[in-house]
C-alpha cells in the first residue's frame, strides 16, 4: 500500500518524532510498502530520494499553522497515499494547530484515504499550563477526524478512550496501542572505545562514571540528578556525570531555557567540574557513551514511563539503570495483543520517587556497591527491551492500516 508519514520533524532534525517516524518508515519499506514522508521545510534542503531502504521525504511544509493548511493538504492529496498517518506530538509542530484540521479536511473531500494519528505525548504542556485547554482542543480535532489513533501508553490510551465514550453517538475512530522503541541501536564497544569516551571528555580512569541521556526538558528531572550527585561526592564518591547526546534538540524551545537554568544549577551546587556534556554525538558514538557508563540514572519528574524512548534505549543497551516510580498503572502497552511485562523495581531497574534526590542518591550507591544486583538489572533490562523491537511496531502498525482499509466505510465528520 501507499503510505504517507506526516511529521513536523524528520532527520537530520533531531528528536524523538523524527527518530520514531524515520525507524518506523524504514521498516514499512522493509514490508514491502511504499512509503513517503511529509515534513518541514528543511535547511538545507532534504534529498527527496533517499538512499536504499529509506522512505522518500518531501520536505514542502512551511508553516503547520491554520494558513499553512491548504498547501499541506495539496501535498498530501497529491501523492495519492491509501494511508495518511500522523505523528503527533505538540512541540513538534511548533506549537502550531493547523495540522489538527488536516484529518477532518480529508475526511470531507477524500474520504478514500485513510488517516491515522499517533499521539506521542497527551500530558499537559510542563511549562505552560494554560496552554492545555489548546492541547485538549487540537486532540479532539485529531481525535474525531481520523479514522484510526494510536497511543504509545497506557496511561495516553486511556484518555483517548474516555473523550471518544464522552461522545457515543459519533462514529469512533479505531483505537490501537503501540509501543515506541529504542532511539539509538547498540553499537560494538570494546575496552578501547570505553576508553576514548573517557578520553574525549576528559574523565581519569578510576572514577564511576554516572551518566544521563537525552535533551534537558523540564520533565527530565536533571535538578534531582544534579542534587543527588552533589550528595554522593559530598559523602566521597568519586565519581563524573556525563550528559549524553545533543542537550536541547530543535523542537521545544523551552529545552534551551530550562539546559541555561541547569547550567547555572551545577555552578550553585559545585559539581560542575565533575560534570560533562557531549552534546550531539552520531548514533554509534552515542551507544558507544551509554556503554561506558556504570550506571545510568534517568530521574523523569513525572516518572518513568514506555513513552520515554530514552529509557526504551538505556533498557536496550542493558544497563544498570536508575529512574523514578511509574506515576502511570503498568503494564502500559500491549504488543500483537499480548500484555508486556510491569517495568519491575530491582529486576529491570531501579524505581525511586520523583523528586527525591536522597533516594536517587541511596539508589545509586546501591547499583555502584552491589555486583549481583547490577548483574541481575542489567539481565533484566534487555530482556525487557526485547519486546519494543521495531519489526514488532511496524507489523502492529500494518495491521491497523489493513483493519482501517477493509472495514468499509471511512467515518463521517461531525462538528
Amino acid at each position: 500500500m501507499k503510505v504517507c508519514l506526516v511529521t513536523g520533524e524528520y532527520p537530520p532534525d533531531v528528536g524523538g518524532v523524527a527518530d520514531y517516524t524515520h525507524r518506523l518508515g524504514v521498516q514499512l519499506l522493509q514490508l514491502g510498502h511504499r512509503v513517503t514522508v511529509l515534513t518541514s521545510k528543511g535547511k538545507p534542503p532534504r534529498p527527496y530520494r533517499r538512499a536504499n531502504g529509506e522512505p522518500d521525504v518531501l520536505d514542502t511544509v512551511d508553516s503547520w499553522g491554520v494558513n499553512g493548511l491548504p498547501a499541506l493538504v495539496h501535498a498530501a492529496t497529491a501523492l495519492q497515499p491509501d494511508v495518511l498517518h500522523i505523528q503527533y506530538q505538540t512541540a513538534a509542530y511548533g506549537m502550531q494547530a493547523g495540522i489538527a484540521m488536516l484529518p477532518r479536511w480529508l475526511q470531507w473531500r477524500h474520504p478514500e484515504i485513510a488517516t491515522v494519528t499517533t499521539f506521542h505525548d497527551l500530558r499537559e504542556p510542563y511549562l505552560f499550563p494554560k496552554a492545555g485547554p489548546l492541547r485538549r482542543l487540537v486532540t479532539r480535532q485529531l481525535l474525531w477526524g481520523s479514522r484510526g489513533v494510536v497511543a504509545t501508553n497506557l496511561s495516553d490510551a486511556q484518555t483517548l478512550q474516555r473523550m471518544i465514550g464522552a461522545y457515543p453517538n459519533r462514529r469512533q475512530p479505531v483505537l490501537e496501542v503501540v509501543p515506541i522503541g529504542p532511539n539509538v541501536d547498540l553499537a560494538l564497544a570494546s575496552a578501547q572505545t570505553t576508553a576514548e569516551v573517557r578520553t574525549r571528555n576528559a574523565i581519569p580512569n578510576e572514577p564511576v562514571l554516572l551518566g544521563h541521556y537525552g535533551f534537558m526538558n523540564r520533565s527530565k528531572g536533571i535538578d534531582t540528578l544534579f542534587q543527588a550527585f552533589r550528595a554522593l561526592r559530598s559523602v566521597g564518591t568519586n565519581a563524573y556525570l556525563l550528559m549524553v547526546g545533543e542537550t536541547t534538540g530543535v523542537s521545544d524551545p523551552t529545552n534551551r531555557g530550562y539546559f541555561a537554568e541547569m547550567q547555572n544549577l551545577a555552578l550553585e551546587l559545585g559539581i560542575a567540574d565533575h560534570l560533562r556534556w557531549t552534546a550531539y554525538l552520531p548514533p554509534d558514538e552515542v551507544s558507544h557513551a551509554l556503554q561506558a557508563l556504570d550506571c545510568c540514572v534517568l530521574p523523569y519528574a513525572d516518572g518513568a514511563s514506555f513513552r520515554r524512548g530514552t529509557l526504551l534505549t538505556a533498557l536496550a543497551h542493558g544497563l544498570p539503570v536508575v529512574t523514578t516510580t511509574p506515576t502511570a498503572p503498568m503494564p502500559e502497552v500491549r504488543g500483537e495483543g499480548a500484555p508486556l511485562p510491569t517495568l519491575e523495581h530491582e529486576r529491570h531497574c531501579l524505581l525511586t520517587p520523583p523528586g527525591d534526590a536522597a533516594a536517587l542518591a541511596a539508589a545509586i550507591q546501591r547499583v555502584l556497591a552491589d555486583a549481583t544486583l547490577r548483574q541481575r538489572i542489567e539481565g533484566g533490562a534487555t530482556q525487557l527491551a526485547h519486546v519494543f523491537s521495531w519489526p514488532t511496531i511496524a507489523r502492529c502498525t500494518e495491521r491497523q492500516y489493513h483493519e482501517l482499509l477493509t472495514s468499509g466505510q471511512p467515518a463521517v465528520a461531525t462538528s
